[in-house]
């Protein structure tokens, strides 16, 4: 049998207080959401980066989640000499344009009739 270690982590703990403070404020301020669901999508958005970065097929985000992209994209710097870069660098963004794979696209659902 092999055991499997899972180094489970708070999307807070991986971005650090500040950056997850001001993803989940700007959750709150630009879609309207609760601090508290706000805080949630903060988290998952985080999880779902890191997860991401490292996932050996295409994965889409929800919607909730996809607002916390939104914010993380809008409100992340890349500073290689920072503190918080060095934590969590698949965290590190900048505010250029991002290009998304035609692979990884969300395609429409159709419309139920």
């Amino acid at each position: 049998m092999t055991a499997t270690v899972n180094d489970q982590r708070t999307g807070r703990a991986v971005a650090g207080e500040e950056l997850f403070e001001s993803l989940a404020h700007f959750v709150v301020a630009h879609n309207g959401k609760s601090p508290e669901r706000a805080q949630r999508i903060a988290d998952q958005a985080v999880a779902f980066l890191v997860t991401a970065a490292t996932a050996t097929v295409p994965m889409v985000p929800s919607d909730d989640v996809d607002l916390g992209l939104h914010a993380l994209i809008l409100h992340t710097r890349s500073t290689p000499n920072s503190a918080s870069s060095t934590r969590a660098a698949s965290c590190t963004t900048t505010r250029s344009r991002v290009e998304v794979p035609a692979t990884r696209r969300r395609s429409p659902l159709p419309l139920a009739p």
